[in-house]
């Protein structure tokens, strides 16, 4: 008999209620082609299309299960090689992002103390084991790096069940790696499975610095990353997105930090580039001068941006609609749809209250109850800072991380709504600055059809809002919010048979379900992208004191040369 159709479907949390920060995926995934969120390190390019090449002609014949310890063994080593490193260079940042080193780095602490090591006590594969280093079968490659090594056609995946080498893009990495001082030791050491301090010394060659350290090596990765052969220029990221995007995008951050690095008191970081590439300045209101070849690519990125921040402010109106909808439900209110829920909300006094506060923040004379959303507009326009001056706290870009970063609550969520009104009435009072829509970006109407929330139908809606009172448009945007979830989580239901509904019809009325999530921002790529520029000696750790001490990275003169175009 079969029962599975009446089976419960599976809870998902998921951060992304709305689907709205699926057009900053798009975005993002077009503009960093072949990067990922979990795509850390440079060198991971060059060292697994060497393991796979080296596993194939080494041990070519052998059982599967053979390929698979020996190369989680491998990528263990990887990770105890270069992690023994970071502890001779004193650097607790050199072995970041190295795969499975939750379970290594202890695991190195005790080989340093006397006890020994084996390969095979972190590669096991058993469940049972609470030393296992990764749970995917083929470790950081399987989970990280294969998608984006099988797009830029250095792997090939298509074959068999074990992941095989391109002859254009893996053969002549893996050769390079070949070439390097103790390769055959590396895999004497895996086949042997013990491993000694000394081993690891030996091979620090195999280090995941050694990406600036090889030359030719170097060359080939920045061949890739910069698109600089006829082979990587194809396009070959999903989406069949134009490989130069990448390129161009690495580009404007390498210029960032060397116009920061110049008498600034703030360094490279992803916000520093967030606020750099929405406003067109640097710090204090400099302006950020580009050359013309990187213009387009800055304004492609403010476009990221600025849906970015429409994505928080409605995170934040679905996130504050579901506290009062709580709030109300245990002082025994019950609503019947979204619509009802949505005009009793919005006439509330706290909320009114909020309004007043919001209507009053400027020096000149307060807005009074009757105003309109364009008369927010024109209100926030002229009472708070233009684009170009991001370091003001009443910047949109410091407002929306305001809404991530402090949250709505039930006793806060009168005033986190308004907030988000307020966020969006500066968008609005900037959209001059901005590209109408996605601009220039590849995102068809095909791509965005699933998510009702996007910039296009956000200029839609502001149409619709302009002669509306801030009350009625708060209700509207509570309805737009919440039947944008509801149609989104019943998708994913249909398509994925997951349950991701924080909202749900009852006989009873509307009810939440689950925790009440918080509204999040976006991961653009550009932590990865940053480690990579890192990894490759174009940037390096700054020598100076900043206030921006999340990275403190400035740019070298190998960086300045990339820029110059005299690198190759």
């Amino acid at each position: 008999m079969q029962i599975g159709w009446v089976k419960p479907p599976t809870p998902i949390s998921g951060l992304d209620h709305l689907g709205t920060q699926s057009p900053c995926t798009l975005i993002y995934a077009q503009l960093l082609p072949g990067i990922t969120n979990v795509t850390d390190r440079a060198r991971y390019y060059s060292l697994y299309p060497w393991i796979v090449r080296s596993l194939d002609l080494r041990y070519k014949g052998d059982s599967l299960d053979l390929y698979v310890d020996l190369y989680r063994r491998a990528d263990c080593l990887l990770t105890l090689i270069s992690e023994r490193h970071a502890r001779q260079l004193k650097d607790e940042h050199h072995g970041q992002s190295m795969i499975g080193r939750l379970r290594l780095v202890p695991a190195l602490t005790r080989l340093e103390g006397g006890e020994p090591l084996r390969l095979s006590t972190y590669a096991t594969r058993s469940d049972d084991s609470n030393d296992r280093y990764f749970q995917n079968r083929l470790g950081g490659l399987g989970q990280y790096y294969m998608g984006q090594l099988a797009e830029l056609r250095i792997l090939d995946t298509s074959r068999g069940p074990w992941v095989t080498y391109t002859p254009n893009g893996g053969t002549p990495l893996a050769k390079t790696l070949d070439e390097l001082q103790g390769a055959d030791q590396f895999w004497q050491t895996v086949v042997e499975d013990l491993v000694t301090l000394q081993d690891l010394d030996d091979l620090v060659q195999f280090c995941i610095c050694g990406a600036s350290h090889h030359e030719k090596e170097h060359r080939q990765l920045m061949d890739l990353f910069f698109v600089r052969t006829p082979f990587y220029a194809e396009r070959t990221a999903l989406g069949d997105y134009d490989p130069v995007f990448r390129r161009d995008s690495l580009r404007l951050l390498l210029h960032l930090a060397g116009a920061l690095s110049k008498e600034s008191p703030i360094r490279i970081s992803e916000d520093s580039f967030r606020a750099a590439v929405y406003s067109g300045t640097l710090f204090e209101d400099r302006p950020w001068q580009l050359p013309a070849d990187l213009v387009k690519t800055r304004t492609l990125w403010s476009i990221y941006e600025r849906n970015d921040q429409l994505s928080m402010a409605c995170l934040c109106v679905f996130s504050s609609a579901l506290q009062a909808l709580e709030v109300e439900a245990r002082l025994g209110q019950t609503f019947r749809t979204v619509e009802k829920f949505a005009a009793y909300l919005s006439r509330q006094p706290a909320l009114s209250e909020s309004l007043t506060d919001l209507l009053s923040l400027g020096s000149g004379p307060a807005l009074g109850p009757g105003a309109t959303f364009s008369d927010l507009v024109e209100y926030v326009r002229k009472t708070h800072p233009p684009v170009e001056r991001w370091q003001d706290e009443n910047h949109e870009i410091n407002l929306a991380a305001g809404l991530v970063s402090d949250p709505p609550t039930a006793e806060t969520y009168p005033q986190t709504l308004v907030s988000a009104l307020r966020v969006l009435a500066l968008l609005v009072s900037h959209e001059s600055s901005f590209p109408a829509g996605y601009g220039d970006l590849l995102l068809r109407t095909s791509d965005l059809e699933n998510y009702p929330i996007h910039l296009v139908s956000f200029v839609k809606r502001v149409e619709h809002w302009r002669s509306l009172s801030l009350t009625e448009v708060i209700e509207d945007l509570i309805v737009w919010c919440l039947n944008t979830h509801l149609s989104v989580a019943l998708r994913k239901l249909r398509q994925t048979r997951q349950c991701s509904f924080h909202l749900q019809p009852s006989e009873s009325g509307l009810e939440t379900l689950g925790t009440i999530p918080h509204p999040v921002s976006t991961l653009p790529r550009i932590w990865q992208a940053l480690q990579i520029l890192t990894d490759l000696g174009a940037l390096a750790p700054s020598g100076s004191s900043v206030t921006d001490a999340s990275h403190g990275l400035e740019i070298t003169p190998f960086g300045r040369s990339i820029l110059e175009g005299t690198d190759a």
